[in-house]
């Protein structure tokens, strides 16, 4: 571990190009929130007018992880169910570079979502996805709109479209928004696929994509 007051430089020669991340190796410190985007330019196998960058995808509770830990390793058999005590714990909401709204028990929210603002009709933007969950495997997508997969793990591809794209942990994947729906105001969604880990507010992972002009809250469906 680097001590507190200390620093360390890392130098490594950038072999490969696209989109990743870093984050610490010490403890669960990655799921309390030290963890960060890396974009090595290169190339892309599709072109693109803008680049809104990395958007971060991860699973949050209120409660610390680290006390987590303990139960989530519980290989204690119960006896009314016959399955294990410990394995994957609920988490509470998702972020998108560490912001979203929690809905409180008495219906008001706390937080804020991301926003992205002032998408030009008939552009395209790129989009670097990443992973970073402590257990959740997380669906993308924008409503109203198709994406283009354009590269996965510092790997370009021959580009697809995609209505979702499924992300398990630590994958990265880049895609092009093209901007191409009646202008207005969009969820943009990273759905936890809760049969895999339980989220208790799994269809609240959500962002805003404004087009020039709108305002409001938006009223899109998946």
């Amino acid at each position: 571990p680097i001590a507190p007051g200390k620093e360390m430089q890392y130098v490594f020669k950038a072999e490969n190009y696209g989109s990743s991340w870093y984050h610490s190796h010490y403890e669960l410190q990655p799921y309390m929130g030290v963890i960060g985007g890396v974009i090595i330019d290169g190339p892309a196998s599709k072109s693109y007018d803008e680049d809104l960058g990395i958007v971060v995808l991860q699973d949050w509770s209120k409660i610390d992880v680290n006390s987590m830990y303990n139960d989530a390793q519980n290989a204690t058999i119960n006896p009314a169910t016959g399955t294990f005590f410990g394995g994957p714990r609920s988490m509470d909401m998702g972020l998108m570079n560490g912001k979203n709204e929690y809905i409180n028990p008495d219906n008001t929210t706390s937080g804020e979502r991301l926003t992205f603002d002032n998408i030009v009709p008939g552009k395209s933007y790129r989009l670097r996805l990443v992973n970073a969950a402590i257990q959740s495997t997380l669906r993308f997508s924008l409503d109203s709109h198709v994406v283009e997969v354009i590269a996965m793990d510092f790997v370009p591809i021959k580009p697809y479209m995609a209505e979702t794209v499924n992300i398990n942990i630590g994958q990265r994947y880049d895609v092009i928004i093209h901007a191409n729906q009646t202008a207005g105001s969009y969820w943009m969604r990273a759905d936890n696929q809760q049969s895999c880990a339980n989220m208790f507010q799994g269809r609240n992972v959500k962002a805003k994509f404004n087009y020039v002009g709108a305002i409001g809250e938006p009223t899109s469906t998946p």
